[in-house]
């Protein structure tokens, strides 16, 4: 099924539950049940995404790169810049407003982190001049207490080209090693943001449209019908939830 506007969702929902009386389910109340819906069908999805190529796949219109190419509402996003020494800035909302503003930038609202890259400056090395800026550097995540045993792995510890960033609150810190004085620069992220709302106004005038395709939209439509039939406790769901039980019997 198409969907080109949040009307085509709302009545699709409509389909979904049986309903053809549009008062039956208003849009006010329409409007919670379906986002509630998104909410369930985004934290389903964003969890483990990295070992699902279909999470991937149905989550893409909501992953964001700052990689002074991605094109957000118009503007690049640009790679993120230290706010200390190899501590970086995350796009992160304490109070989930829509866009994080970094440097004067607008960033969509970080939810979860997918992989970061680091460049950083070379000071004091034996191999290269002083100022010189490393290639993009792929970061490994660290553990909580997980230095100690890394700096005595011949085989993990930091080096030029292995490098480990920790979450901090609403900062990422990088750790290049305790034998160095290379200093981060840049920091680029692959990141999922906070979806935005589903608005569905019969005027038309302030509605605001799923971000995603149609195919995930269905999906999500689903899960708000099930939700608002087994919530009615409706009769027909009732009766599904018994033949499932009498199906799966004795196995």
């Amino acid at each position: 099924m198409l969907y080109s506007t949040v009307e085509d969702i709302y009545r699709s929902f409509l389909k979904e539950i049986k309903k053809s009386n549009i008062a039956s389910v208003p849009p006010s109340v329409f409007n919670t049940i379906i986002n509630d819906a998104y909410s369930l069908w985004y934290r389903d999805k964003s969890t483990e995404i990295e070992r699902d190529q279909k999470r991937i796949d149905d989550l893409k219109e909501i992953i964001v790169v700052t990689d002074d190419v991605f094109d957000f509402e118009g503007h690049v996003l640009p790679t993120i810049q230290p706010i200390s020494t190899n501590l970086f800035p995350l796009p992160k909302s304490l109070t989930n407003l829509p866009t994080v503003t970094i440097s004067n930038v607008v960033y969509p609202s970080y939810r979860r982190l997918l992989s970061v890259e680091f460049k950083y400056q070379y000071v004091n090395d034996p191999c290269y001049p002083d100022g010189q800026l490393s290639d993009w550097i792929t970061s490994s995540p660290l553990r909580a207490n997980q230095k100690a045993e890394l700096k005595k792995s011949a085989f993990r510890k930091p080096t030029r080209r292995k490098i480990y960033h920790k979450l901090i609150g609403n900062n990422v810190e990088l750790w290049l090693g305790d034998n160095t004085s290379n200093i981060g620069r840049f920091m680029k992220i692959e990141y999922i943001k906070y979806p935005r709302e589903i608005f569905f106004d019969p005027t038309g005038a302030n509605s605001v449209m799923c971000e995603l395709q149609s195919d995930q939209i269905h999906e999500i439509v689903k899960i708000a019908a099930r939700t608002y039939l087994q919530e009615a406790t409706d009769p027909r769901y009732q009766t599904e939830v018994n033949e499932m039980a009498l199906s799966h019997k004795g196995k």
